[in-house]
């Protein structure tokens, strides 16, 4: 799933901006074990782990090598270190990398962590909506109107061709008025962090 940054406690934000992560959102993955490595190693990149008490505000900060694991830092616990220990209760983790290619993280907690952070959202998508969303979603922007006017038929992963062209519209304005997707004054819709994180059942011809 992913989560708005602006959502996230302000101890978790500001960890991010220490390590330079400043996108409209993040993905959550509910965990209950962790390892202190990130095996990266991109050349021009270094991976961290930022580790978050929720309860204290207080974060603590472990950089790798650039460039990943080399014969001059064996130790490093960001690039080698594989064991896993259990992802405590009140903790977040941050796992990512930083360098000349951007800045990449995912946040990890534990199932009980993660309920108390997420908003609480919840939404009833006609059959329509699903397939729309699932499209903007899968579908790279110069395919999309093969499978929103049903000319794709074929092949794993196709969808329902009888959807119609006011059809298509009233399901974007819906998504829209929803928050799940975001139309620009020149009619671009991109899906927001809300329209991610939907769980959305397969719809097959």
């Amino acid at each position: 799933m992913h989560i708005s940054t602006k959502d996230l406690p302000t101890s978790v934000r500001s960890a991010l901006n220490s390590v330079g992560y400043h996108r409209n959102d993040i993905r959550l993955e509910q965990s209950e074990k962790i390892s202190a490595c990130c095996g990266g190693g991109q050349d021009g990149q270094r991976d961290f782990v930022v580790i978050v008490n929720l309860s204290t505000g207080e974060f603590k900060t472990s950089l790798g090598s650039w460039g990943g694991s080399n014969m001059f830092n064996p130790t490093n616990q960001v690039d080698n270190d594989t064991r896993e220990f259990d992802l405590a209760d009140g903790f977040v983790v941050i796992k990512g990398s930083s360098g000349g290619h951007g800045c990449f993280a995912t946040l990890f907690a534990s199932p009980s962590t993660v309920s108390p952070i997420l908003p609480a959202k919840s939404f009833d998508l006609t059959p329509d909506q699903k397939e729309v969303l699932r499209i903007y979603r899968t579908i790279r922007s110069g395919c999309r109107d093969e499978y929103l006017t049903g000319r794709y038929k074929g092949g794993y992963g196709s969808y329902c061709g009888d959807l119609t062209d006011d059809r298509v519209k009233s399901a974007l304005a819906n998504l829209s008025a929803m928050g799940l997707v975001k139309i620009n004054k020149s009619g671009a819709c991109s899906v927001t962090t809300e329209g991610k994180n939907i769980n959305l059942k397969v719809i097959q011809q």
